[in-house]
């Protein structure tokens, strides 16, 4: 008497793989990393296992391997971050791990009392704008440059100019007969005008002029707007640019650099500053 044919599908499971449980639920396989036998769950077209070819390294080596993936990219990040700070900011501006020549914060003439406070600034509901005010030598714009770095090492994408390029671009480089020099100003006004953060030094070191003030007035009144952050430093206070400013309606563009600007004032003595909402 012949004995029973064996089914379509328990001939298929012996054939298709000897390592595959009678449920087809799951296989084995020798980990290409460490050598230790996992299981994973086959995909079968036929009689060919897909899934053995792709299964080649078990949950803890493909854990490690995406750390490792991991933090390789956090190290790209970290020295493409560095170099965009080496472009945006002043060489002699960078902090002294870029340049050995550059802001030394543990040097005896370095403010540091005044960095410390501006290093705990974050924007909010108070305003997203921050001032530093006060006498020349009082170490303004190198903390205006490390709080730059700060905030490109955090991801940010920032402009840094001063109110004597702005005047510049703004009054001859706009009018110029050069094509690539026109363009370069408005290129320039234009990153200033868009950019999620601008740095503006000494504001108020500068020539004023009609065409100046309307270019600064329109990018401070779209940021102001758009709740773009601005971070700048000045010699004065901006109610002392009164004098100097040629427009009609001065109280307009003095009264974009106060609003919702976080002020730290440096006049009264240089290692003491507060801040004034």
């Amino acid at each position: 008497m012949n004995s029973p044919k064996p089914t379509s599908s328990e001939s298929t499971t012996s054939m298709e793989n000897p390592e595959t449980t009678e449920a087809q639920e799951t296989a084995t396989n020798v980990c290409q990393g460490c050598s230790k036998v996992f299981t994973y769950e086959p995909i079968f077209i036929g009689k060919v296992d897909l899934a053995r070819a792709l299964a080649t390294h078990c949950e803890e080596c493909k854990d490690a391997e995406a750390a490792g993936e991991a933090q390789a990219a956090r190290e790209r990040s970290l020295i493409e971050r560095r170099e965009t700070v080496r472009k945006t900011l002043p060489p002699a501006l960078l902090p002294k791990h870029l340049n050995p020549l550059g802001t030394d914060t543990g040097h005896p003439q370095f403010n540091l009392p005044m960095w410390k406070l501006v290093k705990q600034w974050r924007p909010g509901p108070q305003g997203n704008w921050i001032s530093l005010i006060g006498p020349a030598g009082r170490c303004k714009t190198r903390c205006l440059a490390l709080l730059a770095e700060k905030i490109i090492m955090q991801g940010n994408r920032l402009v840094w100019t001063s109110a004597m390029r702005l005047y510049t671009e703004a009054t001859l480089n706009l009018r110029s007969r050069e094509r690539n020099v026109q363009m370069s100003a408005r290129e320039h006004l234009a990153e200033c005008l868009n950019t999620p953060w601008l740095v503006i030094d000494d504001l108020g070191n500068n020539q004023w002029s009609q065409d100046f003030e309307s270019q600064l007035f329109t990018i401070l009144d779209h940021r102001k707007n758009n709740c773009l952050p601005i971070a700048y430093s000045s010699n004065a206070q901006p109610e002392e640019f009164y004098p100097c400013i040629t427009s009609v309606n001065p109280a307009a563009l003095i009264g974009r650099l106060i609003d919702r600007t976080t002020q730290f004032d440096f006049t009264p003595d240089p290692q003491i500053a507060l801040p004034i909402q």
